[in-house]
């Protein structure tokens, strides 16, 4: 995305948020969208990334419960040695040997 075209984004969704007769959580995701993004625009800012072997910006928001390594390490999963359940041997296993 060109740098004209995040900043027209970053104007739609501020003007969405104060909006007036805006479904209130519509206002809330496009308020929460522009601070996650003007965050990164922010950051770069203070140090831009410049030169030839510079690496492109990738701004990510996906606030997904569990994609985040912090949320992953919090959330731990069951051992097998707790799992009373039958063991699942792929989708054939029910047809016997």
């Amino acid at each position: 995305m060109s740098g004209c075209s995040l900043v027209a984004a970053l104007t739609s969704l501020q003007a969405v948020h104060q909006a007036r007769g805006v479904d209130p959580g519509t206002a809330a995701i496009a308020q929460h969208l522009y601070d996650r993004i003007a965050d990164t625009v922010r950051a770069i800012a203070k140090a831009p990334h410049t030169g030839g072997g510079a690496e492109p910006v990738t701004i990510t928001v996906d606030d997904r419960i569990g994609v985040s390594p912090t949320t992953e390490a919090s959330v731990a999963e069951p051992e097998a040695a707790n799992d009373d359940g039958p063991a699942d041997d792929g989708p054939d296993s029910h047809l016997g040997d």
